[in-house]
């Protein structure tokens, strides 16, 4: 009984939230929906990659590289959702930062500490109620079919990685107004945000410095965790010599 009105519930929210933008994922619709390149295969997160081949792209699924700097980063990211309020993920494009928190997210999901991720794209005077609406339910009459809610935004659309040549600039207006609107919430509700570097220099000077305070930036130039995934993503058996030099050679770019 308990099982069908949590599964109704969740149903209504979801319709509620999703004509405003907010998409509500539970465990079992995390895979495929919070970032739409994320699966689950036999208990292992993997991520869809794409690639040249000849004159297009082709893409397929790698499991996710949990080892060297990504794991000691998704245990720092791990340990400032537990923490609640906001945290900033900041790095150049294509470096692995929403990958890392799709990973984090999914443990949590995973792990029962957190029931449900909220993931918004840009708010605006018709959506800024509904959310507010949600959360001060779960903080009372609902706390009981709730749980612990985290507030996913990640402006960049997972479209601009699957072709390269869609990247487009981030609407830096919409990503500013919308952290002004989530940046009081996270003091309640914790709040994860993934921001490209080159969208979060451009920010007025009252946000950038305001967000500093939150920020995360992982570095991922490590050998070893580099090493795993070009061997992970080719599947081929590379002489250490010849992957070291390609690893030297992959640390020098910024992206």
């Amino acid at each position: 009984m308990r099982e069908g009105l949590d599964e109704l519930w969740w149903c209504i929210v979801k319709g509620d939230l999703g004509k405003y933008g907010f998409n509500v994922y539970l465990l079992r619709d995390f895979e495929g929906g919070a970032y739409p390149n994320v699966m689950v295969v036999n208990g292992r997160l993997m991520v869809r990659t794409i690639f040249s081949e000849g004159v297009g792209y082709r893409g397929m699924y790698v499991g996710v590289v949990t080892t060297g700097a990504f794991e000691s980063a998704a245990l720092e990211l791990a340990k400032r959702l537990r923490g609640g309020g906001l945290t900033v993920v900041v790095g150049p494009r294509g470096i692995g930062k929403s990958t890392l928190a799709a990973l984090v997210l999914w443990r949590a999901l995973n792990g029962g500490e957190v029931n449900a991720v909220v993931r918004v794209g840009e708010v605006n005077a018709n959506s800024e109620g509904q959310l507010e609406n949600l959360l001060n339910g779960c903080r009372g009459d609902y706390a009981a079919f709730c749980g612990r809610l985290v507030i996913l935004y990640d402006p960049s659309s997972i479209e601009e990685y699957k072709v390269p040549t869609n990247i487009r600039a981030t609407s830096v207006r919409g990503v500013e107004e919308t952290l002004r609107y989530l940046t009081p919430i996270a003091k309640q509700t914790p709040v994860i945000v993934v921001l490209p570097s080159d969208v979060a220099n451009v920010l007025s000077e009252d946000l950038r410095k305001y967000i500093e305070g939150y920020s995360y930036t992982p570095n991922l130039k490590d050998e070893e965790f580099l090493s795993e995934v070009i061997k992970e993503y080719s599947g081929c058996t590379i002489n250490e010599d010849k992957l070291r030099g390609i690893v030297e050679n992959i640390i020098k770019f910024d992206e």
